[in-house]
């Protein structure tokens, strides 16, 4: 620390202080001489009263203490080394076990001399490892590897950090995130690479990916499409086996025509039982593979007993039920069936939803489909047109009413409601609504029910109104849903017209009727987590407790035992947060899993029942060959170096050798007035103290 005095007047102020402390030094004692006091005693009180006066007086030129305080920065290295399964996929895995970490760890003792080096590993997540690779639990075990992760991390953890270089430990394999080209470019320093892994291509037969429909519906066939790839495995004959509940369903031969084959098996398999089922898809190892590790592929399907069913219903045929049907059946959770209003004779019942074209019209009410469907509490969606008897409608009271409708209509182009949250829309459909044709929209005063939620409002010529457009209804029973207008078909004929395809018709079709046919749970006791975890995600439930009042409570203590494939249990109990429960349960292995979860509330007993799958996470075993082109361009682009293993004792050089990375000085200036310091109060206090003590000690005035 430096310290200094500073004053805002010239430096020949001081000499004024010290001429007034000199004067009032003669005048009490050099020129006073009748006080009988010793020579040396009568010049120490001279001096005393010199040296407080002066002090005093250039106090009164309100002086400032400066203090200077250095600190120095050295540059801080960020070692980050791959963590992920390729590492020790090739057959150099053992040295990568064993000696490497002794060596890695020595060059990281070794940068610790003249920097400060932060270490961490990097594949499913971003971990430190300051105590080294060889005291870190589960070395390259993690599934995943995100490369361009690393940067983000840097530039979020050390911004504003004296940065000196990243030197990254990896074989250039990623399959996560962004190229790391690209999410390296917002850095501003230097990238060492140390190129780890085997660039040679090996023997390997390779079962890469699984495309299939994840729900199936029982009794069906449904296709399954394996991806294959094989290197340096020509003229090899493999066979490709699916087996379900230990036995072989299906069985392919797979002829490899070439050192770098890459093919597809197209499959049809039968949806039998029902809930999740497993099936396992192999491939017979050939003769001298690298590594069989990466020949089987898990998935599992949701087998459900029977679709949706939907019953659309019109007062005469029109184009907008083609265009709806097709909007519908493009999702195969739906089954459509579509009748006009006098040919219907069948139990509403049968049906999850109903859809109604311009009913009640002018020629019909269609009061007992109308009744058993609140009967059966199910949802209906209503569209408006030109056949619609609007008084029937108003009085059905399902959201909307339009009061004064004497048979005129508009032309009402649809204009998205910001305000909506039910569900999202996405950006493309949200730009392809702008380009929509108008409905034919009845012409009245439109009134909404506080419990419903505009999805469009009718934009007439240029001006957007409040009058809705689309909206959705909830009741007390079931869900309802209002399009206050016919010719939708134009809708879908332009989206085809604009786009190429129907997608953004079809969406809003069906997300309107996902929302109106979702069940929702109304129960007492409710337990949420995800449909299907991959085996390196945490398995995660949310629950909820509710008192006859649904009131949420989180008094009682929720339960939960988790059931896998072979019948072994894992019991749990939830933790309360707030108002609710969580439950973190840990990653669990590859399988198939049930759950049952309790609560009891007074002495009412809730249970909840459900199945979710363990998934494979294979991407590792999938590309085993190392990639130093990427590692070299990494380092290049940053103006670094790319080392391999046996040169990591040349990085400390390398780093010394340029003039970037260098020790940063911080200078922090302060400034603090003396006149509060009380040091300086006690010091005159005591300087007059001391004289006065002497002169009356001495008998003097």
């Amino acid at each position: 620390m430096i310290l200094s005095i500073v004053i805002d007047y010239p430096v020949w102020f001081i000499l004024l202080c010290l001429a007034a402390g000199g004067i009032m030094a003669v005048i009490l004692y050099l020129r006073n001489r009748k006080e009988e006091l010793p020579l040396w005693l009568h010049r120490s009180l001279a001096v005393i009263r010199f040296v407080t006066v002066s002090v005093i007086a250039f106090l009164l030129l309100s002086p400032l203490l400066k203090s200077v305080t250095r600190t120095y920065e050295k540059p801080v290295i960020i070692i980050a080394q791959d963590n992920s399964q390729s590492m020790v996929s090739g057959k150099d895995s053992s040295y990568y076990r064993k000696d490497y970490p002794v060596r890695f760890d020595r060059m990281v003792k070794d940068l610790k001399k003249d920097y400060q080096v932060n270490v961490f590993t990097f594949g499913d997540e971003w971990t430190a490892a300051d105590d080294g690779l060889e005291a870190l639990p589960g070395l390259y075990g993690d599934k995943q590897t995100d490369i361009s992760d690393v940067f983000d991390q840097v530039q979020t953890r050390y911004a504003n950090r004296n940065v000196g270089a990243v030197v990254m430990a990896t074989d250039g394999i990623y399959n996560n995130g962004l190229n790391p080209l690209y999410g390296s470019r917002k850095i501003g320093f230097p990238v060492f690479t140390i190129a780890l892994g085997d660039t040679s291509v090996q023997k390997d037969l390779i079962l890469s990916k699984v495309n299939y429909n994840r729900i199936a519906y029982r009794g069906d066939k449904f296709p399954v499409e394996a991806v294959i790839r094989a290197m340096k495995c020509s003229g090899g004959t493999s066979r490709l086996n699916v087996v379900k509940e230990g036995k072989v369903v299906v069985s392919q031969p797979v002829d490899i025509k070439n050192d770098n084959f890459t093919g597809t098996v197209a499959l049809q398999l039968e949806a039998a039982g029902t809930g999740l089922q497993h099936y396992r898809f192999t491939l017979a190892p050939l003769s001298g593979e690298m590594t069989t590790a990466n020949n089987s592929y898990d998935i599992f399907v949701d087998v459900i007993d029977n679709r949706e069913k939907i019953l659309l219903l019109s007062a005469a045929p029109h184009p907008d039920i083609a265009a709806i049907k097709d909007a519908i059946e493009s999702n195969y959770n739906y089954e459509i069936k579509d009748f006009l209003l006098d040919d219907f004779s069948e139990p509403v019942n049968k049906y999850n939803m109903v859809i109604l074209h311009q009913i009640p019209s002018g020629q019909g009410s269609a009061s007992r489909v109308l009744t058993e469907a609140r009967t059966a509490k199910l949802p209906v969606l209503f569209i408006l047109g030109t056949q619609s008897n609007i008084p029937a409608f108003d009085q059905l009271r399902e959201g909307l009413t339009i009061e004064g409708a004497n048979g005129n209509y508009n032309e009402a182009l649809p204009a998205l409601n910001p305000g909506f949250v039910l569900f999202e829309i996405s950006e493309a459909t949200r730009r392809a609504l702008a380009d929509f044709p108008p409905l034919i929209t009845p012409f009245g005063q439109y009134k909404v029910t506080p419990s419903a939620n505009v999805i469009l409002f009718q934009q007439i010529g240029r001006v957007t109104t409040q009058m809705p457009l689309v909206l959705l209804n909830e009741g007390q029973d079931a869900k309802t849903g209002v399009i206050a207008g016919e010719g939708l078909w134009r809708w879908r004929m332009m989206d085809y017209a604009h786009n190429d395809n129907h997608k953004a018709f079809d969406e809003i079709i069906l997300k309107i009727i996902q929302y109106l046919s979702l069940k929702e749970d109304r129960g007492f006791f409710r337990v949420t987590g995800k449909n299907r975890y991959m085996e390196n995600e945490m398995i995660e439930f949310n629950a909820e407790v509710y008192t006859k009042n649904y009131e949420l409570i989180n008094t009682p203590e929720v339960n939960m035992v988790i059931t896998n494939d072979r019948d072994e249990t894992f019991p749990f109990v939830f933790g309360r947060t707030s108002e609710a429960y969580y439950l973190n349960a840990g990653n669990l292995p590859v399988g198939n899993y049930t759950y049952h979860a309790q609560v009891k509330v007074g002495n009412d007993v809730y249970e909840k029942t459900g199945q979710f799958p363990v998934e494979a996470l294979n991407v590792e075993k999938i590309n085993t060959v190392a990639n130093h082109n990427l590692l070299y361009n990494l380092a290049i682009d940053h103006s670094g170096v790319m080392f391999f293993p046996e040169e990591m004792e040349r990085i400390r050089q390398t780093l010394g050798e340029r003039h970037d990375i260098h020790t940063i000085i911080y200078s922090r200036k302060r400034y603090n007035e003396l006149n509060n310091l009380l040091w300086i109060l006690f010091l005159l206090i005591g300087l007059l103290s001391v004289e006065w003590f002497l002169r009356k000690f001495k008998g003097s005035y």
